[in-house]
């Protein structure tokens, strides 16, 4: 009678080699596949309805283009019951509160149109934006309506930073930052407000061709690094304008 060691032996070698030969033949198979098309791992856009529902618009996108500071625009959507069965608007929800909504007719039949107002202002909001508008009904649905654009600023700093460079101790240097109009009526009241770093001082705004001069003074009170924003302001009811500023004091 054989040892069963010697049969374990032979039993161990036949397993290894079937496994050898499962595996080269799973490669071969997944090397002659074709590798899955690119479109599978991109991001795909996100649409504001993709999924139809029973209210539809022809055009639920709407785009106010390049706005002065402070504007306040209106756009009218025409949404319509694409069911067969009529349907009511239950309510209207803006993405904030600087955006509000009007709906003509809330009862509508299957084919009927109506329009909604939307209303959005910008006050001290500077640079682009995109707002929605959710209007939801029952039968259960909802219809998203977007506006966009882009709100230019009354007025415009030049530089938009400050380099101080290596002050010695005791030592001062100052900078000047042109603050200008980016349309004709634009209203610039200065309020001064301390800078954030006592190190720093910023004079009164004297008029000059094209717009406002101030000038930004930074001592060397202590040493280490002068780093952060100064924020400059034009009125209540304007955005301020934000100005870089960095440098640093040695002994």
């Amino acid at each position: 009678m054989e040892p069963i060691s010697g049969r374990l032996r032979r039993t161990l070698r036949a397993i290894i080699l079937l496994g050898s030969l499962y595996t080269g033949a799973s490669l071969a198979w997944s090397a002659a596949q074709p590798p899955p098309t690119r479109d599978l791992w991109e991001p795909r856009p996100l649409l504001l309805n993709s999924s139809p529902g029973p209210l539809s618009s022809a055009n639920s996108d709407h785009d106010f283009g390049r706005l002065p500071q402070g504007s306040q625009v209106s756009h009218v959507y025409t949404i319509t019951n694409s069911s067969e069965q009529p349907l009511s608007i239950e309510r209207v929800q803006s993405s904030c509160g600087c955006t509000a909504a009007l709906v003509a007719e809330k009862n509508l039949t299957p084919g009927q149109s109506s329009a909604v107002e939307v209303r959005f202002t910008s006050g001290k909001l500077v640079g682009p934006f995109h707002k929605t508008v959710r209007v939801y009904t029952r039968p259960e649905g909802v219809l998203v309506l977007s506006l966009r654009g882009s709100i230019q600023p009354d007025y415009l700093a030049d530089p938009t930073a400050l380099n101080f460079g290596t002050l010695q101790l005791g030592a001062e240097i100052s900078r000047t930052v042109l603050l200008y109009p980016t349309r004709s009526e634009a209203l610039w009241i200065y309020q001064a407000s301390p800078p954030p770093d006592p190190s720093l001082e910023i004079g009164a705004p004297v008029r000059v061709t094209g717009g406002y001069q101030l000038k930004v003074t930074a001592r060397g009170r202590r040493p280490g690094p002068l780093v952060g924003m100064l924020s400059l302001s034009g009125g209540a009811s304007v955005p301020p304008i934000f100005v870089r500023y960095s440098g640093r004091v040695v002994p």
